[in-house]
């Protein structure tokens, strides 16, 4: 078995493991499609939500935020000269901040990816298998008990300088969610 493969057999396993991961009782769980575009090519995914509101506060302005946590199966396609099939998998804490009476939010998040491999085409590599993901979005919720969202993510991706080269990649995504 050759080293992608082989990587991206590893990339799932890591996903089922983490996506499987009990529950407890006031999770809702979730699930988000989502796909897009960047300099170096484009991606698309999965995304269990779990945990949602592990956290939440409410301000005295009626604000909320709350905290949820994200596990993410992503496959980037390079483009280019030398264009290659990446998996990625990555846990991400998310906070999201929701105003009174509005279907609106913000959110922003940091996590860990596995890369399976750091070659995204000819001129780009990431650098490391491990990279961390930033995510700042916003969206709306929709349905008759607001299970549903539409919504825009910028994801970066950087191993933040624990190896050179550490060029970053960006990627504007869209993203539909459901609650089950």
């Amino acid at each position: 078995m050759t080293s992608a493969p082989r990587n991206s057999l590893l990339a799932l396993v890591m996903f089922a493991a983490i996506a499987l991961e009990p529950m407890p009782a006031f999770a809702q769980p979730g699930v988000a499609i989502y796909g897009g575009t960047g300099k170096d090519g484009a991606n698309h995914g999965l995304a269990i939500i779990s945990h949602q509101d592990f956290w939440q506060h409410g301000f005295v302005s009626g604000w909320r935020a709350r905290a949820h946590l994200e596990t993410s199966l992503t496959h980037i396609d390079g483009d280019g000269l030398g264009g290659n099939r990446l998996s990625v998998v990555g846990l991400t804490p998310t906070l999201r901040f929701e105003p009174p009476r509005s279907p609106g939010f913000l959110e922003f998040g940091i996590g860990a990816n596995y890369f399976d491999q750091k070659d995204i085409n000819s001129r780009k590599s990431v650098g490391t298998h491990f990279e961390f993901g930033d995510i700042i979005g916003l969206g709306l919720k929709f349905g008759q008990r607001r299970q549903f969202e539409i919504g825009y993510r910028l994801i970066h991706y950087s191993n933040a300088g624990i190896r050179r080269p550490n060029p970053g990649v960006d990627f504007h995504t869209l993203r539909l969610k459901s609650d089950f």
